[in-house]
This record gives structure tokens, sequence and C-alpha cells, in this order.
């Protein structure tokens, strides 16, 4: 009895430590002393957002007679010293009705041009579904990008097409019973309509804009390149109050400038960029979709610790840049294109390097704190050198270095990380040659 109450309790100890042994072996299987994360190529834009203020050499625009504003000169348009930018009328109702006389003028323009004996008779049909579909899309992207100074233009391009269209095809001959409608409305609605009773010119030559707002001459043009950081946020703090009897502004010079206050560090890089001669890229989110390249003209800090005062110079201009004053602009100082790895990967390490001589003899050299990171090699994880191109808060994009490249010399390691790596991300004890499972 006692016998056989020893043998199955034997057999069940027997049974649980095979199966504890089973355990450990699937637990063990599974478990790596080191945690991965594999290498990708990707790109990365350095890039700073900062609050700007816009300085020109502009002259405000004034009128001299009271009544309402009617524009003759277009927004972002260049105007000569004297020429009008703008008719006062004595009121409303009078500068509605001179603004419906252009329309109609340009609409009968447009139709009497068609008309014409010449390229309207001798368009391509096919070519010219090509251009509607072209002038199409480019009323569609004008919305998309809220481009809304832009809209006129390409409606009245496309509206011109789609006529000239109906006149190849032969769905019409001609637009004479329209032009003919169109002249007795004008004929009808001048009769009625009250004349000027001022004009107003530009004082000067440049690019126009109607956006007065009364700090023109806050931070003056000739000083620009002295700003300091607390000259610039007063800049930024000031409110537009535009002047009695403004219509506009001119800026008469071809480079104007963007102002803003950065970090020491920002102006660490932005100095280096000025120094080397580099252009940036300035985005202007909330006012228009292109971006601007401009040169770093000045960055003036207190010293190499403090927050400094950066001027970006600028040529290029249109009707948002012109009408811009206070913005948030995002300047793009670099972009870097490389591997990205993850900053928990970053080690440094002692290199012993091999070396032969010139007289035959090898000869080893410890290369000290090499950057670099451990990847997997079969079972075993290899240290590779990695020359760091970008570096952010989670992640470094690491220059391509292969044989053709100039870096290739500089290796202290047999290679450099590649792509689909995979980089050892977490774990202890890490060294050359190391068998990991």
């Amino acid at each position: 009895m006692d016998h056989e109450r020893l043998r199955k309790l034997g057999s069940g100890l027997l049974a649980a430590l095979l199966l504890l042994y089973i355990g450990y072996q699937v637990v063990n299987a599974g478990y790596q002393s080191v945690q991965t994360e594999t290498a990708v190529y990707a790109s990365l834009q350095d890039v700073v957002q900062a609050d700007a203020f816009a300085v020109r050499q502009e002259t405000a625009v004034m009128s001299q007679t009271a009544g309402v504003v009617s524009y003759r000169q277009g927004e972002g348009g260049k105007v000569a010293k004297g020429g009008v930018v703008a008719e006062i009328y004595r009121t409303a109702e009078d500068a509605a009705a001179q603004q419906e006389l252009e329309k109609l003028d340009e609409e009968i323009e447009t139709l009497q041009d068609l008309a014409a004996p010449g390229e309207t008779y001798a368009a391509n049909p096919d070519r010219l579904e090509e251009q509607v579909q072209q002038e199409f899309t480019t009323l569609l992207r004008q919305i998309s990008e809220e481009n809304f100074s832009e809209l006129d233009a390409a409606g009245s391009a496309l509206l011109k097409l789609l006529n000239q269209k109906q006149i190849v095809t032969g769905k019409t001959e001609n637009f004479n019973a329209r032009i003919q409608e169109l002249q007795a409305q004008r004929s009808a609605l001048a009769a009625s309509a009250g004349q000027p009773v001022g004009t107003v010119t530009s004082p000067v030559s440049g690019y126009f804009t109607r956006a007065a707002d009364g700090l023109e001459s806050l931070v003056p043009y000739e000083t620009v390149l002295d700003l300091t950081p607390d000259a610039v946020r007063q800049a930024l703090q000031a409110q537009a109050t535009p002047p009695d009897g403004a219509v506009g502004r001119v800026c008469s010079e071809f480079n104007w400038y963007l102002v803003c206050v950065v970090d020491a560090d920002t102006a660490l890089k932005l100095d280096r960029m000025a120094n080397d001669g580099r252009r940036v890229s300035v985005s202007l989110p909330f006012a228009s979709s292109e971006q601007i390249p401009a040169q770093v003209a000045a960055v003036n800090q207190e010293d190499r610790d403090s927050e400094a005062a950066v001027v970006l110079q600028c040529t290029y201009m249109n009707a948002e840049l012109a009408a811009i004053r206070q913005e948030t602009i995002q300047i793009q100082m670099a972009e870097y294109e490389g591997i990205r790895v993850s900053q928990k990967s970053i080690r440094f390490e002692d290199v012993t390097v091999t070396e032969t001589g010139e007289d035959g003899e090898t000869r080893e050299r410890v290369v000290e704190n090499v950057c670099g990171v451990y990847v997997m090699h079969g079972s075993e994880i290899e240290f590779v050198q990695i020359f760091p191109l970008f570096s952010s808060e989670n992640y470094v994009i690491c220059e391509v270095v292969d044989e053709y490249s100039g870096r290739w010399e500089e290796l202290a390691t047999s290679r450099s990380v590649e792509l689909s790596d995979e980089v050892v991300v977490e774990g202890t004890d890490l060294y050359d040659g190391k068998v990991v499972k």
C-alpha cells in the first residue's frame, strides 16, 4: 500500500518537473535579452516657428477729398509715381456704379475680341479643350489654397475659353446680340452714375496695397539691421491704427524684411548659415501658400547664450505678402535625408582599429568615444559607427555611408548603420560580438 502511494507520488512529481521544464524552454525561446527597432530611411526638416514683423520702405497714400473710395489699382500691383490708385465718389452708389461699369467694359472687350477673326477661328478644338481643363484646374487650386485675390483673373480666363469653345465648335456664330445688350446696359448706367469728385495718386513708385495700418514707420527701414529682441517684441505688440484719410500704402524698395525673436540654439544655427552665405525658406501658413526664399541679414544677441533678434531679407513680393504686417512664420533652415534610428540606441564606445603601416606591419590603435549603435548580426550584436546629421528628442538622422561616400575612410568600424538593420534600443551589458537570443 505504501509502495503504491510512493509510486504515484513520484510519478506526479516527475510530471510536474517535466511541465516546468517545458514551460521554461517555451518562455526562454521567446525571450530576447535585447529589444530592437528597424532602421528606416527618413527625411526631416529643421524648422522653427516664430512671430514676425514685416519691415518695408513704405509710404502711406492719403486722400485729401472726403467720400467713398473706389480703387483703380489692384492689390499688390506696381504703381508709378503720380499714378492713380483710387477715385473718390460722393456716395457709395456712385462708387458701385463705377465698378459695375468697369465689369461691363471688361466683358464687352472680351466678347469683341472673340468676334474678331484670328486665333479664335484657327484654334484647335482638342487643344482648346486642354486649355479649358488647365484653367479649370487653376481655378480649383486657387480656391483650395484660399488665394482669393487671383480668383477673378482665373474665372475670367476660364469664361473666355468657354466662349471661344462655343464659336470653334459651332454652337454659336457670334456674340453680337450679347454685346449690344451689354452696351445698352452700360449707356443707361453711365447716364445715371455720378462722376468722381477727386482722385488719389501715389507719391512714390512701388508695390501698392490697400492695407494701411499706421505702422509704416514704426520700425525705420534704415535701422532694421540693428534691431534688438526688445525692439522686435515692442513692434509685435503694437496695435494697427489706420490714419484718417489713408487709402493704402506703397512699398518702394525691392528688399524688405521679416524680423523675429528666436532662442540661443536657433540663433547659432542661423548665424552659421549667414556666415556660410546659405539661404532659408520661409512659410507664412496663415497668409500665403507659397514658400519664399530669404537671406539671414542679421542675428543680434547680447551674448551666445541669450535670445536673438533675427532679420531675414526677402525680395519676393505678391499681393498677400504686400499686405502682411504681424504674422506667424516658419523658418526652414535645412532638410536632412538619411537613416533614422532611435535616440535610445545611441552608444559611445572605444573601438580598436587594426592598421597596416608602410612597412607591412600591423598595428592596433584605440579610437575613443566612437558614436554608434548595436545591430543584430545573426545571433550576435555588432557595434557600427554612425555619423549624425540631425538629432531630435526621439530620433537621429544618420548619414548614409558606403564605399563611395566621403565618410568611408573615417569609419572606425567595419561598416555604418544600413537600411533595414535591426538596431538595439534596449539591452544591458552590450559589447561587440555578444550572443543574444
